[in-house]
């Protein structure tokens, strides 16, 4: 006999050609039967097992979109961090540089008024002679 690709042999104690034709017809419907009750268990696994599968798979894909979101939403936020504290350092260095620029003038105008004096004296002092 040979059954699912492999061959095997059976010896049967029969009286008569019919009974052992009837013999085997009753083993092959009992093979028949066992195959397909398993095809069938087999069958119902397989799609139980396909079904958790997808639910996995779709488990996997909604917390991989929840960890996106979650990493723009902390990269969005670190960037308005970084533009507001540039901004304010712009700023303040716009206003540091326009408070040295307003102190340089103030200086250069006193440097001006000190020549000046220095000027003046000068010639003050030009009349004097020493005898």
């Amino acid at each position: 006999c040979r059954y699912g690709g492999d061959e095997f042999v059976m010896v049967v104690q029969a009286e008569e050609a019919t009974e052992v034709g009837r013999l085997i017809g009753d083993i092959r419907r009992s093979l028949a039967e066992a195959s397909a009750a398993e095809y069938e268990a087999t069958k119902e696994r397989l799609a139980a097992i396909e079904l958790d599968a997808a639910k996995r798979a779709a488990e996997i894909e909604r917390d991989a979109k929840d960890k996106a979101a979650a990493v723009a939403e902390k990269c969005a936020r670190g960037l308005d961090k970084l533009k507001s504290e540039y901004v304010s350092a712009s700023e303040d260095a716009e206003s540091t540089a326009a408070h040295l620029l307003s102190e340089a003038e103030r200086i250069s105008r006193r440097l001006t008024t000190l020549s000046a004096m220095l000027a003046d004296s000068a010639d003050a002092f030009s009349g004097l002679e020493v005898e």
